[in-house]
């Protein structure tokens, strides 16, 4: 079976290096980051706050809240249309760009290490399908495409994650983790200890724990298998649930398949390429020695 779970754990994951890169070294929390991004290669360095949100895949309260901070900073200015008071322009500043410089040499920087661990005819596989990804923007950012590539790259990659979990969202009501550890019981095809699947997730316990009680009390796509003795609670699908996952991945393949643009066979090479059998060894280098313990 295709590593599904594979590639939505790696993506999660390089989004969380991205994230802590720009507040370790750049203080500025990653959704600030791509507003900033958005209104440097925009035509105009201007976008209405509802277009930033639709674009970035956020809702508007977060994106307001974001300009708020990046125009406190004196990154963006805001400005309203003499005919409709309602609509709320950004426009970044010389200081902005500025500040979207200074914060893409950090994720540079930050990002290097993962990129030489992963290898340069890997690395330029990613690049090649973030450019893809382009092709189903509303809003063109030419600009963009001149940028360093791992920058480029940070961008499409949280977008694209951004996409498919809105629509796990709209679609099953189902959240990301949710949809992470059906699809990982689904493809390892055994019960798995609560414990297990956090450490194979890279997630917290508490968050897998909250997760398989909405699960198996709310869903019914799980069902726990009483612990025996000094052993731990297993988790397995039932029917139901491995019939809803088994729905939920197939469309996301052809989810995917719209997004970049593919045939089948195309997504498949495409997960073939980029997770081949050599991927444990650069997991391993990049998020820890003991990632494939239990795979």
């Amino acid at each position: 079976m295709a590593p599904l779970s594979d590639l939505i754990t790696g993506t999660v994951l390089y989004n969380k290096l991205c994230e802590d890169v720009l507040s370790g070294k750049a203080d500025r929390t990653f959704t600030e980051y791509r507003i900033l991004f958005f209104l440097a290669n925009v035509e105009g360095g201007r976008a209405r706050i509802h277009a930033l949100a639709e674009s970035l895949i956020l809702n508007t309260s977060t994106v307001s809240d974001a300009v708020k901070a990046l125009e406190s900073a004196g990154f963006i200015e805001k400005d309203r249309e003499e005919n409709d008071l309602k609509a709320i322009w950004a426009i970044i500043t010389k200081a902005g760009r500025e500040e979207f410089v200074r914060c893409s040499d950090a994720l540079l920087e930050g990002t290097n290490e993962y990129w030489n661990s992963v290898g340069a005819a890997i690395r330029e596989k990613y690049f090649t399908y973030g450019v893809m990804l382009t092709h189903t923007w509303k809003h063109p950012l030419q600009a963009a495409h001149q940028l360093p590539k791992p920058v480029f790259y940070s961008f499409i990659s949280k977008w694209h994650l951004s996409s498919y979990v809105s629509w796990f969202k709209s679609t099953y009501n189902l959240s990301l983790i949710d949809v992470r550890i059906l699809m990982l019981l689904l493809e390892r095809e055994e019960a798995i200890t609560c414990g297990d699947i956090a450490y194979l997730l890279r997630v917290s316990n508490s968050a897998v724990s909250s997760s398989l009680r909405r699960l198996s009390r709310i869903k019914k796509y799980i069902a726990r298998d009483s612990a025996t003795s000094n052993r731990e609670t297993k988790n397995r699908l039932t029917d139901e649930g491995a019939e809803r996952i088994r729905e939920i991945r197939n469309r996301f393949i052809l989810f995917n398949m719209e997004q970049f643009g593919m045939s089948s066979e195309e997504f498949e090479n495409m997960l073939l390429a980029t997770f081949t059998h050599e991927r444990k060894n650069y997991m391993q280098k990049i998020f820890g020695s003991d990632f494939t313990k239990n795979h």
